[in-house]
């Protein structure tokens, strides 16, 4: 499979799925949840979507894993696949690392700065 399809079939999803969620995942009315990323297995058969949302992240992950088939069905309806990957819905830590990563920056700064 040319790494150019699966690209654009993530972006394809992403773009799909964030307004899906919004729309017709009515636990989550009024949460703002954003799709951080798409990625999926080669053989199209599994999509790992990457969300974060401001308020609890783990109600939020749970929630979209159980409406997971939903809508996957939705996806289906609308995308042109001849199979429509399973989704998977995992929580980003790309922020929470970048955060991590800025504290110690600063922390070596304020060391470097006091010796």
């Amino acid at each position: 499979m040319k790494p150019r399809r699966r690209q654009r079939i993530e972006r394809l999803i992403e773009e799909e799925l964030g307004c899906d969620i919004q729309k017709y995942v009515f636990e989550l009315a009024g949460k703002i949840v954003t799709i951080k990323g798409v990625r999926i297995s080669l053989d199209l058969s599994q999509a790992d979507v990457y969300v974060t949302s401001l308020e609890d992240k783990e109600e939020t992950i749970r929630i979209l894993n159980k409406k997971a088939s939903y809508l996957r069905s939705l996806l289906a309806r609308r995308l042109n696949l001849r199979y429509t990957p399973k989704l998977r819905f995992l929580k980003d830590v790309k922020e929470e690392r970048e955060r991590q990563i800025e504290k110690l920056f600063e922390k070596l700064k304020n060391e470097k700065g006091n010796s």
